[in-house]
């Protein structure tokens, strides 16, 4: 059965991230939200290896724990669904090279109730997170 673009509809947070391939490594979900209305998606996530804290905020806050601080990504624009193909176009995002004309990233999808399974398969920006599957659970 094929889903449809409606099923994905809603706010989404990030519940688990789990490595798919031999050289992945394990990361804890840290906090991230993706917005799908309409044509449109919004995604804002913490890349940090670790939960972040309010130390970086100190004046004598080190490089290190300012790096870690602005290990995010976020992008915005629109998207189509293709069976079980879900195709990003982003027309906004913090890295440059995802706001390239003609990128997309490509995601095989699939939806169990509230929870919402994202694996990356291609894309032309230089994703992070390649060999992760990112599962979502519904909060509106």
């Amino acid at each position: 059965m094929a889903l449809q673009k409606t099923e994905l509809h809603g706010v989404w947070q990030t519940a688990e991230i789990t490595p798919v391939a031999p050289n992945a490594d394990a990361r804890a979900a840290q906090p991230g939200l993706y917005i799908f209305a309409g044509n449109h998606y919004s995604i804002t996530v913490v890349l940090a290896e670790k939960p972040r804290t309010a130390r970086v905020l100190a004046a004598d806050a080190g490089i290190d724990e300012l790096r870690e601080m602005l290990r995010f990504g976020a992008q915005a624009g629109t998207y189509e669904v293709n069976g079980d193909e879900l195709i990003l176009h982003p027309s906004v995002a913090l890295r440059p090279s995802a706001m390239v004309p003609g990128s997309e990233a490509i995601y095989s999808w699939s939806l169990e109730g509230d929870a919402l399974s994202l694996r990356p398969v291609s894309n032309n920006h230089g994703s992070s997170i390649r060999n992760r599957e990112i599962k979502l659970q519904r909060v509106a």
